[in-house]
């Protein structure tokens, strides 16, 4: 998945809000759910640390009771004076006033004592001798010894005052503990042990009247892990926190002090746990978690809700900012792509009012558009030249095939004429063949030799005028070899101008392809328009090569022309002399009819000269026909040259057509 730039500014720009936003949200949000179970965990210590100095305070009151007891001077030395039921084989009734003596005087001293506090349950004694008193009516079992009870042995061992373990009280159903505290003869020897066993249901009241918040309370339990008090679940009283089938309990009776996290009848919640440093007892606060972290879930949602508005307002704040960093960078775009896809308008250019990297962009990319601008004016200007340059090509082409068509007809009636002459010579030469055979019948045949040099008369005038026209023929011939040299010429010129032409295209196609390579992703399209320029400019000088050829073959042919047909006309003007001293000669015989006969001789001997010379002029016209034969041959060729110069000058031409469609795609 590929993201814009203004989507990746925005991303950013909304990560540097919100990730700061959402850590700082996450450590005031644990800030706050640590204050929250600091506050809880405090003001329970607190709470069931005052509890505890109420107990504490409870029953040191009820310890020191028993310390008085045990130093009262009326129980010291009665260690074999108080009722013994250790003897006994049945059950027996406790009656110290029955007994009398030093039972009733202790009997009503415990009264008293008893009377005094109504959370004292029983006011006991036992001594060394296995003697029993007590405040309540008792019956005891046979052979009851006190000296075997733990509550009798315990402080008789330490030798101090001890608490026992709690007990259900099974008249009354209270919670009962009993301080005991041995007693001490004159002698300073133990004589016995004096206890109180005191009702916890003012401390158990305490307990159920804790209320810590809303859901929360508080549960005693005994140093052995014995539940004393526990308002949430009564059942579980006097009941052993591991023998319980709750994971909360077994957690809660493994932490000596501390808070834990605990589920209580399906309830997630939080339990303090304190224990009493000087009863070992555990006092536990339990309050349900969603109570607890109540608050911190409070600010905790309008954290999110503000972290929300915060984030809703950078994203807004991203976004315009994107818009303004991307404008742009779109704007930009936009152009390469209307340059590529589009008119091509080059004209336009970005508007750049700010000194940032934005700003050099846009000044850059204008100097850019800007360069290819002139670059693609001047390609257009020259592509419209070396249009004009294939038109006037083809033009000249047209009227070197049309000179060449003129030559070639010309050269067919001069090759004519020649075959004329050429005939005319045979006669002539028939003619004086026949003349010096006849000489010696001249003399018996003037008519007949009158007639003959009449016909040779009119034959010399015909072939002195055919001469004449050859001559002209051959002049007009040369003056056209030499338009077509001179076209010749022009034309290499105008095919130089091309190749610079063309060359200076390529050069500019090679300048467009290096700033659209420096332009990088932004000039691939100009690049490629640069790259079809370019191959353009190449066929363009491949062509005027081509043509540059053709023309130089029309050139060498125009001037062999030339160079034959000066030849011609030096054996046409021999020729045209020749013909002339006949005709004058025929006119001299015409005008000397009468010296015929004494001329004979020197007739004959000038017609054998006639007939060399005839025999020479035939031969002068075999080779004018064989020249004029090369001349329309070379006419030929140079017509198949005029019309691969035409070919190729429309190919030119459409190869400038090709590159103007290209440079109009762009408005410059």
């Amino acid at each position: 998945m590929t993201f814009s730039i203004k989507q990746k500014l925005v991303i950013a720009f909304t990560c540097v809000a919100v990730v700061p936003i959402a850590i700082i949200m996450g450590a005031v949000a644990l800030q706050l759910k640590q204050l929250s179970m600091d506050g809880f965990v405090g003001s329970t210590t607190r709470e069931l640390a005052q509890v505890d100095n109420a107990m504490n305070l409870f029953l040191d009151g009820i310890a020191s009771h028993v310390t008085q007891l045990a130093s009262d001077p009326l129980l010291k030395g009665v260690e074999d004076k108080v009722t013994s039921y250790v003897h006994t084989t049945e059950k027996t009734r406790v009656t110290p006033l029955e007994d009398g003596g030093v039972n009733a005087d202790l009997y009503r001293l415990f009264k008293r004592v008893h009377e005094s506090s109504p959370s004292y349950c029983e006011i006991y004694m036992g001594t060394e001798a296995g003697g029993l008193l007590t405040s309540l009516p008792a019956v005891k079992k046979p052979g009851y010894d006190p000296r075997k009870r733990s509550w009798y042995r315990k402080p008789a061992e330490a030798g101090k005052l001890v608490m026992t373990p709690a007990y259900l009280s099974g008249g009354n159903g209270l919670t009962v503990v009993g301080l005991v505290a041995p007693v001490t003869g004159p002698d300073g020897r133990r004589t016995g042990v004096v206890g109180i066993d005191v009702s916890l249901s003012r401390l158990t009241d305490m307990i159920h009247g804790i209320r810590i918040g809303e859901s929360g309370f508080a549960i005693l339990v005994q140093g052995d892990g014995t539940i004393l008090a526990n308002p949430h679940d009564p059942d579980t009283n006097f009941k052993k926190m591991t023998e319980l089938d709750s994971p909360a309990y077994a957690t809660l009776n493994e932490i000596a002090s501390g808070h834990v996290a605990v589920e209580m009848g399906g309830v997630d919640c939080l339990a303090d746990v304190y224990t009493s440093p000087t009863l070992g007892w555990k006092l536990i606060g339990v309050i349900e978690t969603r109570e607890v972290m109540g608050p911190t879930r409070r600010l905790t949602l309008m954290i999110l809700g503000v972290s929300g508005v915060l984030f809703l307002l950078a994203a807004g704040a991203a976004l315009g900012l994107a818009r303004v960093v991307t404008h742009p960078i779109v704007n930009t775009a936009e152009m390469l792509r209307d340059i590529a896809e589009g008119e091509g308008d080059l004209t336009r250019r970005l508007e750049s009012d700010t000194a940032d990297e934005v700003g050099a962009l846009a000044t850059w990319f204008n100097a850019f558009i800007e360069k290819v601008h002139g670059v693609i004016r001047t390609l257009a200007e020259n592509a419209e030249a070396v249009k004009d340059s294939g038109g006037e090509l083809s033009r000249l082409s047209v009227t070197m095939s049309d000179g060449a068509a003129e030559m070639n007809d010309r050269a067919g009636t001069v090759a004519a004429s020649a075959e004329e002459t050429n005939r005319v010579m045979a006669d002539v030469a028939a003619s004086t063949e026949q003349a010096a055979s006849n000489v010696n019948m001249v003399a018996a045949a003037t008519e007949e030799m009158r007639a003959t040099i009449e016909e040779i008369a009119g034959n010399s005038e015909r072939a002195r005028g055919v001469t004449t026209e050859m001559v002209h023929q051959a002049k007009e011939v040369r003056v056209i070899m030499d338009a077509l040299g001179a076209a010749a010429g022009d034309i290499g010129k105008v095919t130089e101008a091309i190749s610079e032409i063309s060359e200076q295209t390529n050069l500019l196609a090679l300048n467009a392809t290096i700033e659209a390579a420096r332009a990088g992703e932004a000039g691939k399209g100009f690049a490629v328009v640069a790259g079809e320029i370019k191959a353009l400019a190449g066929q363009t000088a491949e062509a005027t090569g081509e043509i540059r050829q053709r023309i130089d073959g029309v050139r060498d042919s125009s001037t062999r022309s030339v160079e034959g047909i000066g030849r011609i006309s030096a054996v046409i003007d021999e020729v045209s002399e020749l013909v002339g001293a006949i005709a004058a000669a025929v006119e001299q015989q015409s005008g000397s009819t009468g010296e015929i006969a004494e001329n004979l001789a020197q007739a004959s001997r000038g017609l054998e000269e006639v007939s060399g010379q005839v025999a020479q002029c035939a031969g002068v016209s075999g080779e004018i026909a064989e020249e004029m034969a090369g001349v329309n041959r070379s006419a030929g060729r140079f017509t198949e040259s005029s019309t691969a110069v035409h070919g190729r000058s429309e190919k030119l031409a459409g190869l400038a057509q090709g590159l103007n469609e290209v440079v109009g795609q762009f408005k410059i």
